[in-house]
């Protein structure tokens, strides 16, 4: 159900739950958020799912960094609130590139390879967007894209 969502707890939700995935993990993780105080339009508990798909992505992905490190932060763009996840880990092989939004894909073993193609779906049931690119120089950068209300 697509409901308004005030940022700011909408925010400090996200921020929670990826300090509780990275408990006890030796991780830097940093937050940053530059946005106007809006409402963002979206099924609250899909999104919560999803974010949590990509903090879970980020953690697996510098789990055998030496210094890992994962920034969550969020920003507004004309119509739409950005929440982007950053990592520092390996980045995405032009290989498998293509086929990261397939379901079953995965390359992580005893995972079922639909986090990222169920993901995509709700956003898109949302009106809103998800994008994976590679970081310079090293890592991966996960944004999800919600309308604003």
């Amino acid at each position: 159900e697509i409901e308004e969502i005030p940022l700011i707890f909408f925010w400090s939700d996200c921020v929670a739950l990826a300090k509780s995935k990275h408990a006890g993990k030796k991780i830097d993780f940093k937050q940053q958020i530059q946005a106007e105080p809006y409402s963002i339009l979206a099924n609250s508990s899909a999104i919560y799912q999803i974010i949590g798909h990509l903090i879970d992505n980020a953690i697996d992905a510098v789990s055998d960094m030496e210094s890992p490190e994962i920034e969550l932060l969020a920003f507004t763009r004309p119509g739409s609130f950005v929440v982007q996840v950053l990592d520092n880990g390996p980045g995405i092989s032009a290989e498998i590139q293509p086929k990261l939004f397939t379901p079953f894909f995965t390359t992580r073993e005893g995972h079922s390879g639909l986090g990222l193609s169920i993901s995509q779906k709700m956003l898109s049931q949302m009106d809103g967007r998800l994008e994976l690119r590679n970081r310079s120089p090293s890592g991966t950068e996960a944004s999800m894209w919600l309308k604003v209300g």
